[in-house]
């Protein structure tokens, strides 16, 4: 299954592509994926670096999402997606979208709103 332009599983209708740096699949998004902190296994704190990062970054955004609306289908959850052009995904402006601007998720107002 897939194509060289679009591999498996990213091609799947079923799956949102997540990856941290271009080139992307078609329809897959950007996340942080770069120096992470993170527990380090020797304990205190590490950078880490990876698409397995971005996608925790997506899941969790997802299931914000999906708090907001418990019964919302995986569709229009995608769809909610703030994404800037070059794909990648802009979190505080689709979690400030989707509680219709009464939220101020991550303590900052949205994108292109200048403060008074």
């Amino acid at each position: 299954v897939g194509s060289p332009a679009q591999p498996f599983p990213a091609n799947h209708p079923g799956v949102l592509a997540v990856g941290s740096a271009p080139p992307l699949p078609a329809g897959a998004v950007l996340a942080p994926g770069t120096d992470i902190t993170c527990p380090a296994v020797s304990g205190g704190w590490a950078l880490y670096s990876g698409s397995s990062f971005s996608a925790a970054h997506v899941s969790g955004l997802l299931a914000l999402l999906r708090e907001l609306d418990a019964r919302a289908p995986a569709g229009p959850l995608r769809a909610a997606l703030v994404t800037e052009p070059s794909g990648r995904i802009d979190t505080c402006a689709t979690l400030w979208r989707q509680a219709g601007g009464q939220r101020r998720p991550c303590g900052l107002a949205p994108v292109g709103h200048t403060p008074g």
